[in-house]
């Protein structure tokens, strides 16, 4: 009989849930979602603000470089690694247009955790190798 009924009721277009769990259904924007958990995406900087971009996010089209706007700033401070490679440091400009400038990334942690003095160990030539890779192509 139970089986009848629930049928019936979603012919009537009524869903029925059998759940014992409690549902809630919360009514915010993606900003306020954002804020309640304290990201900050690229989107949200402000003109002459700067961030670090893993290089990953970066794709060319057209010979100009893209980066999504939902892209989340790096953290190299808080980060449990050693960083290595080249990251992008970005500064925003007017026109939703970015300055992009590829930096030793263990240096900019090492910047990021206040030890300024303290050198990256990668060579010239190592830098110059890293920057010649090839970014993926857009969708």
């Amino acid at each position: 009989m139970r089986d009848i009924v629930l049928v019936g009721l979603v012919a009537l277009g009524m869903v029925v849930v059998t759940d014992a769990r409690a549902q809630v259904q919360i009514d915010i924007n993606d900003n306020q979602a954002r804020q309640a958990a304290g990201r900050t995406y690229l989107e949200d900087l402000a003109i002459h603000d700067t961030a670090l971009i893993y290089t990953g996010s970066l794709c060319v089209k057209d010979g100009a470089i893209y980066v999504p706007n939902w892209v989340e700033p790096a953290n190299l401070a808080n980060g449990t690694y050693t960083a290595t490679g080249i990251i992008a440091k970005s500064e925003v400009l007017p026109g939703r247009r970015l300055k992009i400038l590829l930096v030793d990334e263990r240096q900019a942690q090492l910047q990021a955790l206040g030890r300024v003095g303290e050198k990256s160990d990668m060579t010239k030539e190592d830098y110059n190798n890293r920057c010649a890779i090839s970014f993926r192509t857009c969708l």
